[in-house]
């Protein structure tokens, strides 16, 4: 059980941000061009099987708090 006795602070907040576009042509009668491309930061929980959105960084001189949590970048694109 959690005693809350750590000796360090490890609250916080991160901002997440991001954007989508994606584009359907159609390129003749029977075929279409479907692509995406997705780009931000601290995004990943809102995508499938993704990694955590928040990594730590190092911050050696705040002795109450050496480590603070921080936004991951994330950039794909998907032609189909």
């Amino acid at each position: 059980m959690d005693q809350g006795n750590e000796p360090y602070d490890l609250s916080g907040k991160a901002i997440g941000w991001g954007f989508n576009l994606s584009t359907n042509l159609k390129l003749g009668t029977k075929d279409v061009f479907i692509a995406q491309a997705i780009y931000g930061q601290g995004i990943q929980n809102y995508m499938n099987d993704a990694p955590t959105d928040i990594g730590i960084q190092n911050d050696f001189s705040n002795t109450n708090a050496p480590v603070k949590g921080v936004a991951l970048p994330l950039s794909v694109s998907q032609p189909t």
